[in-house]
């Protein structure tokens, strides 16, 4: 059996007990009536690929997007460059790796980054707002998600952690003493 795979080393150390064949960004295979090119599209996790069928103009969105909700991020920032990238693809279809085949992708993909977009400037707006001038990662939890169950919390938790990170890295926010405040 060969597993074909994007770098590991690009990606959180993995060991595996058998031989990987790995793939490269923009990597073509072609067989008889198809194409299929590779596309790195980190952010799901650091090693992240989708593949493009070219002579169908579809796309393999794998976990980048999904055929319902969204998708958890280990980096927002290259998350939404790689839809981005997806939109310059202009696939008519994605066959994502769970849920229903997608035949909007350009409305999905850009609702994906409109919600996204607009959590960020809930976040900020959140933080800016509070009486305080800082808030906890759990106190944005508490309040973003006030209507989702307790066992969901854990997954909200990462999202808003990665949200803070991104706009830290954007220079927005800065975390002191435990709590996030707008980098003023």
């Amino acid at each position: 059996c060969k597993v074909w795979k994007f770098d590991p080393k690009i990606g959180k150390k993995r060991d595996f007990n058998f031989p990987l064949h790995i793939v490269e960004d923009k990597q073509k295979f072609q067989v008889e009536g198809a194409t299929l090119i590779i596309h790195h599209t980190p952010g799901h996790t650091t090693d992240h690929i989708v593949i493009f069928l070219e002579e169908d103009n579809a796309l393999f969105s794998a976990d980048c997007v999904l055929g319902e909700g969204t998708t958890v991020f280990e980096d927002l920032t290259e998350y939404l460059k790689s839809l981005q990238l997806i939109l310059d693809l202009n696939p008519t279809t994605i066959f994502p790796g769970h849920g229903s085949v997608i035949k909007d992708p350009i409305v999905r993909v850009n609702n994906y980054i409109k919600h996204r977009l607009e959590r960020e400037m809930e976040l900020y707006n959140l933080i800016n707002k509070s009486p305080s001038g800082s808030l906890s990662e759990e106190d944005i939890v508490n309040e973003m998600y006030k209507v989702i169950p307790n066992d969901y919390k854990k997954v909200a938790l990462y999202i808003v952690k990665n949200h803070l990170a991104k706009l830290a890295k954007d220079g927005k926010v800065v975390l002191f003493e435990d709590k996030w405040r707008i980098k003023k």
